[in-house]
């Protein structure tokens, strides 16, 4: 089994006439195929529906975001930076 990531933007089913706002969507399902961890967080969805399609990975944004060296958000400590001391 394999851990995928599926993350996107969901629009919750609303309660009455207005709509309920978009919300981030980002969890971690293990899963023998990227289809099987799809059917997972539809499920996890309690009859919202995607806004885009969603993106199923094998590593998160926050990781993805980290390998390409992009700076931490504010509030985040950026990770610390091991070197030889001189």
């Amino acid at each position: 089994m394999k851990q995928f990531w599926v993350e996107g933007l969901v629009q919750p089913r609303g309660r009455g006439k207005k709509p309920a706002p978009v919300e981030p969507f980002s969890h971690a399902y293990w899963a023998e195929t990227a289809a099987e961890a799809l059917r997972s967080a539809e499920g996890d969805l309690k009859g919202g529906g995607w806004v885009e399609g969603p993106r199923v990975s094998l590593t998160s944004e926050a990781e993805r975001m980290r390998a390409m060296g992009a700076p931490e958000l504010p509030g985040m400590p950026a990770p610390k930076k091991t070197g030889k001391k001189q």
